[in-house]
């Protein structure tokens, strides 16, 4: 008989949910590590002044915004996750 068999109406979770809070704990943490060096940068040549005080600056501002976004990309991600684990990824495990 043709029948549907038990494992074919069973919900898969993605891989990539899987996976999920993993990659999430490791953008959290190189966010994190980016906030603290760049506000270490932009403190220090505020203060004394340095032949490289401009390269800090910018250095330290890069950082700082790439440890901000990659803090909310992160964050987004983890509230999907979340949602779909609460959603889907729970009924069938147990």
């Amino acid at each position: 008989m043709g029948g549907i068999g038990v494992e074919s109406t069973r919900a898969e979770i993605p891989s990539s949910l899987r996976t999920a809070p993993m990659l999430i704990s490791l953008k959290f943490t190189s966010a994190i590590i980016s906030l603290l060096v760049g506000s270490f940068l932009l403190y220090s040549p505020v203060s004394g002044p340095d032949t490289n005080q401009v390269a800090r600056l910018l250095g330290g501002a890069t950082l700082v915004s790439l440890g901000l976004v990659t803090t909310l990309l992160t964050v987004k991600d983890w509230l999907v996750w979340k949602r779909h684990y609460k959603n889907e990824g729970g009924r069938d495990h147990g």
